[in-house]
Parts: C-alpha cells; sequence; structure tokens
C-alpha cells in the first residue's frame, strides 16, 4: 500500500510538472505577483484540503508547533525557488534537492533514530547520488559568493520536509495530517497576507496593484497544481508513517526520476542523451535494489 501511494504521488507530480511547464509561460515575476500567487495558493490549499478532512480540523499544541516547522520549511523552499537562480544553475538545484532528499532522510534515520542501515540502502543511496550528478558532469556551473550558502540552504531544505513529516507521524500526541497541512497552509496565507501589507506601506505597490486579478487561465492553473500538489502530500505521509525514510526517499527519487524522463522524451520532446540513459538504468537499478 505505501508504494502504491509514492506511484500516486508521483503520477500526481508529473501533472504537476506539466502544468508548471504552462504556467511558467504565462506567469510575469516579480515579488508581488510572487506573494500574490502563494497567498492564492494556500487560500485553495485551505479550501481544497479541508473538504478533503471533511470539514473538520482538529488541532492541538503539538500539531500548530509542526505546522508552524512546516510553514517555514516550505517558505524557505518557494524563497529559494524564485530567488536562487540568479545565482545557481537549474542542473545544479536538481542534483542538490534529489541528493539533500535521499542523504539527509537517511543520516537523520541513523543517527536521530538509531536504525542501522541495510547493505541494500546503501549501496540504493549511492546509485540515487551517483545518478543524480552523472548527468550534469561537466557542465559549465557559475559561481559567485552566494553560491555557496545557496546550495547548502537547497541542500537542507530538500530533505527536512520529508524529515518533518516523518517525526509528525511518530508524534502520539499530534493530530491527524489532514489538519496539519491546513494549518500550515494557514500559516502560509498569513505570512503573505502581512508580506504584502509591508510592500502597501513600502509604496512599492499600490491598492490597485494587489487587487488586480491574475488572467482565469493562471488561475485555474494555480487552483489544479494546488489541487494536485496537496494530494500528493497527504499520500506522502500515508507512505512516510508506513515505511523507513531511506527507502521512501530512494523510491520517491528514482520513480521521480524515471517520471521526469519520460515526460522529457514524449511531451516536452527533449533529445534524450546516452548519460541520460545510464542515470536512468542506475536509477532503476536503486529503486530495485531498495525494496529487495
Amino acid at each position: 500500500m505505501a508504494y502504491l501511494s509514492i506511484v500516486v504521488c508521483v503520477l500526481l507530480g508529473a501533472f504537476n510538472t506539466l502544468l508548471s511547464k504552462k504556467f511558467q509561460t504565462s506567469f510575469s515575476e516579480s515579488l508581488l505577483n510572487f506573494v500574490k500567487y502563494n497567498l492564492l495558493n494556500a487560500l485553495c490549499a485551505c479550501f481544497f484540503l479541508f473538504a478533503i478532512n471533511l470539514f473538520k480540523i482538529n488541532v492541538n499544541l503539538t500539531t500548530f508547533l509542526y505546522s508552524l516547522v512546516y510553514a517555514m520549511v516550505v517558505i524557505c523552499a518557494l524563497v529559494l525557488n524564485f530567488f536562487a537562480y540568479k545565482f545557481v544553475s537549474v542542473s545544479l538545484v536538481s542534483i542538490l534537492s534529489t541528493s539533500g532528499a535521499i542523504v539527509l532522510p537517511t543520516m537523520f534515520t541513523v543517527f536521530y533514530l538509531g536504525n542501522k542501515p541495510t547493505v541494500t540502502i546503501i549501496i540504493s543511496v549511492v546509485l540515487m547520488i551517483i545518478a543524480t550528478v552523472i548527468p550534469y558532469v561537466g557542465t559549465k556551473q557559475k559561481f559567485s559568493k552566494a553560491t555557496l550558502p545557496v546550495c547548502l540552504a537547497f541542500f537542507v531544505i530538500s530533505g527536512a520536509s520529508s524529515i518533518v513529516l516523518k517525526l509528525f507521524t511518530l508524534e502520539q500526541t499530534a493530530t491527524d495530517s489532514g489538519s496539519l497541512f491546513i494549518l500550515t497552509n494557514v500559516i502560509i496565507a498569513v505570512i503573505s497576507i502581512l508580506v504584502l501589507s509591508a510592500i502597501l506601506i513600502s509604496k512599492r505597490a499600490t491598492i490597485k496593484d494587489l487587487s488586480k486579478p491574475f488572467p482565469l487561465k493562471t488561475t485555474l492553473n494555480i487552483v489544479a497544481r494546488t489541487a494536485f500538489s496537496n494530494l500528493s502530500s497527504v499520500f506522502s505521509v500515508f507512505a512516510i508513517a508506513l515505511m523507513s525514510l531511506p527507502v521512501y526517499s530512494v523510491t520517491t527519487s528514482s520513480i521521480g526520476m524515471f517520471s521526469a524522463f519520460i515526460l522529457s522524451i514524449f511531451v516536452f520532446k527533449e533529445k534524450f542523451s546516452i548519460v541520460q540513459a545510464i542515470s536512468l538504468f542506475l536509477s532503476v537499478c536503486a529503486l530495485v535494489i531498495s525494496v529487495l
């Protein structure tokens, strides 16, 4: 059942990728639009998750604290993705994100939870890191003074979300995951409103700018992506609760990489090199070994 949940997560992620590609072509990047987008995204997520949770929310201090931490992780990821490409290339972001999502949960499982890694898990983790890095070996990267802290931030944030969710599933006093995600998006919405207020007070934008809606197609795209993303989060918590973090990380990364290659070839019509084929083969091997 856990592996079925991961497959569903990856399929939802694939749909999200397709919509993201269309979204990027129509979205005007600015700080104002970025914050407005996150506010709309958080509000849509609150409604969507509230409906999935049968219009119930159960919050105590433990769930609130986890929601606050998870909201900070999400906000950091959003800010990094908005600003970091001025300092770090897309390919390097891909390496850092995948590696962080595999290495950090594995280290957390070993050193914090005290679970000894099996030989198959170690081999799977190593194969996934090689599969992630190999397509970008030899590519020219531009580095600046901000590159190192940005790279470190990407690496940490990529592994932090699954670690927080795993801790939440282990916390006996916590409530349900639906309430966690609803409250997380409420916190993001409140922070977005505060930032928009600051932008307005600083006179960097007018009330007319703030109230100007996104085009209908862009709004529908945001709503659909919000639904896919949050539904994926619900399935991911279910999978994380049933399996170890290293197995979860390797499985999601390898299946995700495979789906990304499928999309790049058959949907985005991108060229498929021998190096990419090797990377895909290694990721499949990592997946097979991890489930042995």
